[in-house]
């Protein structure tokens, strides 16, 4: 009896032997988490006491890793012996080559290298040759006396196998060494060799790094520590532990045996960074690049009609992604607005892309509106809408007072400048200038213009394309009221406006006359040059002689005056004898006469001594004659 006791207490504590640390997955509310994710819930223990690892957990299945005809071969040492026994509840042994479902588990308590590289492997063998085969590798536990040196002993030896290893389909993957009970509870343990910082992290590190890439790595060590475990003795895991291990290693192969397929990014009129992206089956859809369309903004990738999401997950085969485009209520266009031949003004508006849009220009003082356009905003930015203004025709009278003389091409043909006919009117555009020069007639200076034309000034519609004023001769007038204004800069090199101040006529306006935006006249008008007469020779200053006259005093007539005691012969303009009776244009100007006079009573007495004196002498002659 005695010794039936002792059996069944030394199978106890091998039992609590056979497994090195595993997190605890056994209840409900404390899963390990997702798979490959490092922030796992925490697991914790049942507070009833922990479960034995020969009882199956009445709420886990076992999980096949390949799933269909594909296999799982677990290789390794009391992990792997702990794992089987706790999936399969078959009585405790430390030495396993067993099939459950379609996973394989070959293991030895207290193994290292040199059992995984002669029996494990060879039992492993006629598994690997029969193809499509995931080997999952979980040693180096019980090698922890020198973990680098261990370490890249197991990468030298998987690295040369690892080709002949992954024929037929076949794929390889070793798993981390896991963390022990003395760092995340549990009973503490007396072996510094379990040490994680000093073991298990310096073994992990040098082997995920040596490994070449036809073997896979599995970092349950990584996800223990962020999850929480629970052990039996500081060392072994319970079998909640074990079942979480499992699960997370049987994730990790699916994960990675998931195929990759083609999401073609069809853009629909946009540019995109990628053309198209490898992405696994199942895998999230929403990490995309984002494309840009001119005129448009994205509305999100498309999958036949559904919006791909982050729930979206790449299916089992390749797609065609599309994108979705909302016309942009910000696109620009542009307005141009001609007036002559240059663009003088243009305006960048925004609008929405597509959108039929009807644009009318304002009107212009004159200038002919344009009508207005229709066009469809386009996304690149190029729509345009131009329009062109005209100037617009408007008349213009002429008027030429007397005195004044016109010439040009705005001068109608057959167009006199007698007393008749001294108005026309033409038709001239806004802005144009008018081919006129206005000139003094003879006799004629000061010459002036009057009307709406001339009021014109450079800030209103009488402004030339230039910057030329509208008022005649490029000059603003001081017409005030009037709207009057002295055209003295205008005048002709021969002569003067001002004939006051020397006599000569000739005043002569500018050709820079621009028409305003209106209807308008213009009159030219001249004053007389007043000419002055002197006289001279014995003419005294007597009333009714003219001193002065202008040319519309011609003809002028000189009269001889009537004078007391003098009789008046008339009026000679120089010495030479040239009488002159009338003042014509030919003598037009300033006037010296010469007066000739005969005093009657002189001439009388004269006249009367010559008669006596004469008769005396004949009387004289008579007697001298008579005495002979």
């Amino acid at each position: 009896m005695r010794k039936a006791i002792a059996a069944v207490l030394a199978c106890l504590f091998a039992l609590m032997l056979l497994c090195p640390a595993i997190p605890v997955a056994g209840a409900e509310n404390s899963g390990a988490g997702s798979f490959g994710s490092a922030g796992a819930g925490t697991v914790s223990c049942a507070s009833a006491g922990m479960e034995t690892m020969g009882t199956v957990l009445s709420d886990r299945a076992a999980v096949s890793a390949g799933g269909g005809d594909r296999k799982t071969v677990f290789v390794g040492d009391s992990r792997t012996v702990g794992m089987y026994i706790t999936l399969s509840g078959a009585a405790y042994s430390d030495d396993i080559n067993a099939a459950l479902g379609n996973e394989v588990y070959i293991g030895r308590v207290a193994m290292g290298f040199d059992w995984f590289a002669g029996t494990g492997m060879q039992e492993a063998a006629s598994w690997l040759a029969q193809g499509n085969t995931d080997l999952v590798i979980l040693m180096g536990c019980n090698d922890m006396g020198s973990p680098v040196s261990s370490a890249n002993r197991y990468a030298e030896y998987v690295n040369a196998n690892a080709d002949s290893w992954s024929e037929n389909g076949n794929r390889v993957f070793f798993d981390s060494v896991n963390p022990v009970g003395h760092r995340n509870g549990g009973a503490e343990t007396s072996s510094s060799i379990y040490s994680n910082d000093g073991t298990c992290a310096p073994f992990n590190d040098t082997l995920k790094n040596a490994l070449s890439d036809k073997v896979t790595w599995i970092d349950s060590y990584s996800f223990l520590l962020s999850g929480g475990y629970a052990t039996v003795d500081g060392i072994h895991y319970d079998s909640g532990t074990c079942q979480a291990v499992h699960d997370y290693i049987v994730g990790a192969v699916s994960e990675a045996s998931k195929k990759e397929y083609t999401a073609v990014l069809d853009a629909a009129g946009g540019t995109c960074s990628l053309n198209e992206k490898q992405i696994r089956e199942g895998d999230s859809l929403a990490d995309l690049p984002v494309p840009e369309r001119q005129g448009y903004v994205f509305g999100g990738w498309y999958l036949d009609d559904s919006k791909v999401t982050e729930k979206t997950v790449m299916p089992a085969g390749n797609i065609t992604l599309t994108a979705s485009w909302k016309p942009s209520d910000h696109t620009p266009y542009q307005v141009i607005f001609h007036c002559g031949n240059e663009a003088d003004d243009v305006e960048t508006r925004y609008g929405t892309t597509g959108e039929m849009l009807k644009v009318s220009p304002p009107a212009r003082d004159g200038y002919r509106t344009p009508g207005a356009q229709t066009h469809v905003i386009s996304a690149d930015g190029t729509t345009k809408f131009e329009f062109t203004y005209t100037p617009a025709s408007n008349r213009l009278t002429i008027h030429a007072g007397k005195g004044v003389r016109l010439s040009g091409a705005a001068v109608p043909d057959g167009w006199k400048s007698g007393d008749r006919e001294r108005s026309f009117a033409i038709r001239c555009r806004y802005g144009e200038e008018v081919p006129l020069q206005a000139e003094s007639e003879e006799g004629y200076g000061n010459l002036k213009t009057a009307g709406d034309f001339a009021e014109a000034s450079s800030e209103t519609a009488g402004a030339a394309p230039d910057g030329k004023s509208g008022a005649a001769s490029d000059k603003a007038s001081e017409a005030g009221s009037a709207g009057v204004s002295d055209l003295k800069s205008g005048t002709a090199s021969g002569g003067t406006s001002d004939a006051e101040s020397n006599g000569v006529s000739g005043g002569r306006s500018g050709s820079d006359f621009y028409m305003p935006d209106h209807d308008a006249r213009i009159t030219f008008s001249a004053s007389p040059v007043v000419y002055r007469i002197r006289y001279a020779a014995g003419i005294y200053r007597i009333d009714g002689l003219p001193e002065t006259y202008t040319v519309e005093d011609l003809p002028l007539h000189l009269k001889n005056p009537d004078m007391p005691s003098l009789t008046s012969f008339g009026f000679w303009t120089d010495e030479n004898g040239t009488k002159i009776r009338t003042v014509t244009e030919k003598e037009l100007g300033d006037l010296q006469l010469i007066g000739v006079t005969y005093d009657y009573r002189a001439a009388a007495a004269a006249d009367l001594a010559g008669i006596l004196l004469l008769v005396i002498f004949g009387v004289i002659y008579k007697k001298r004659n008579r005495k002979r």
